[in-house]
């Protein structure tokens, strides 16, 4: 079973289940931590999971 609406790899007629995810900086976090904060957004990918 595929994910509904997921792109098909290039040579396959399988679906493309993983993608390049971006990255996003987050100010407030950052300020609060007294670092740079960057959020991997892999809540992007076609499956729509992540990992903690």
């Amino acid at each position: 079973m595929s994910p509904e609406g997921a792109p098909l790899a290039a040579d396959s007629d399988r679906p493309v289940l993983h993608i390049p995810t971006p990255l996003l900086y987050s100010a407030s976090m950052s300020k609060q931590a007294g670092c740079n904060i960057w959020l991997k957004l892999e809540n992007m990918q076609p499956t729509q999971s992540f990992k903690i």
